[in-house]
């Protein structure tokens, strides 16, 4: 069953070393992530000067984000879990959340 508080409480509860395993995981990745993203940063320029504007990475991180998301809900749940997604009820929902985050 896919939760949305990963590791789940089931997992948890049956498997608390795997639970602490993913955790640990996760918070390694966050930490690489912060650690790497300034050396990206630096490594992207020429001369001193990005060649891409300054919100590229963030519409790259976005699509990225839907599509790997969609891929974890078909892992978990098929096609099902795919569509469970992209029901109009959680559009409307985090599509107003986006809308207020862009502007």
């Amino acid at each position: 069953q896919v939760s949305a508080y990963y590791p789940s409480r089931a997992v948890r509860l049956t498997n608390p070393r795997k639970a602490a395993a993913v955790k640990g995981l996760l918070f390694f990745f966050f930490i690489a992530t912060r650690a790497l993203h300034p050396m990206l940063i630096d490594m992207s320029k020429v001369n001193g000067k990005m060649l891409y504007a300054k919100n590229s990475p963030v519409v790259m991180n976005k699509v990225l984000t839907v599509v790997i998301m969609n891929m974890v809900a078909f892992l978990g749940g098929g096609m099902q879990g795919v569509r469970q997604c992209w029901q109009p009820q959680c559009m409307k929902v985090f599509g107003l959340i986006g809308t207020i985050y862009a502007l």
